[in-house]
């Protein structure tokens, strides 16, 4: 039996625009990140290698307008950053969440899994992610994001910088386009951290 695959990478952009972004990992690969992962989901045209300078260029204005979050294991970061966005570390602790929280118009695309935030993890190894769109409207998605912010809150404060405008921004804007918490919610999907 042949298993289908796909990579995480390919799953990330959509056919809107992105709102905001957070992702979650033990190891941090900035380069991998920013040339890859940024360049997807910001639909940044412009090659980070061949057009570098144009591809910086074009990744801060997108991150001026679009709030991007990545809350990682201090220890396990590599270096390299070069873009504005928010680069949380947890230190105290070991940091181990796999996840991806991508806000677009009508709907949100969580993944949750085992992969890391590097090439290996996001397309070069064999990694299990669940990929789930969730539209802002309907009772039990809504739960499902509400139930991630939480868990959003809860590791932000095992972070060095326990404050994050970015976070904050993406936050605010999950919050507008959920509707209003009806006085009882569930969901078959529980997040358990």
């Amino acid at each position: 039996m042949k298993i289908a695959s796909e990579r995480v990478l390919d799953r990330l952009p959509a056919e809107e625009a992105c709102l905001g972004a957070v992702f979650t990992s033990y190891t941090f690969d900035p380069r991998f990140f920013e040339e890859h992962a940024l360049r997807a989901i910001l639909r940044l045209i412009s090659d980070p290698v061949e057009q570098a300078a144009r591809f910086h260029d074009e990744a801060r204005r997108a991150l001026q307008e679009t709030p991007v979050v990545a809350i990682v294991d201090a220890g396990e970061r590599q270096p390299g950053r070069r873009l504005p966005y928010d680069l949380l570390e947890v230190a105290d602790v070991v940091f181990h969440p796999k996840s991806v929280l991508l806000l677009f118009e009508r709907r949100a695309r969580l993944f949750v899994g085992s992969g890391n935030l590097t090439f290996a993890g996001y397309g070069g190894n064999t990694e299990l992610f669940i990929s789930l769109d969730l539209a802002y409207d309907d009772p039990a998605d809504a739960a499902i994001l509400r139930a991630y912010e939480a868990h959003l809150v809860r590791i932000s404060a095992l972070t060095r910088k326990t404050t994050s405008t970015q976070l904050s921004l993406l936050r605010d804007a999950l919050h507008r386009r959920l509707p209003p918490r009806p006085a009882a919610t569930s969901s078959s999907v529980v997040l358990l951290d």
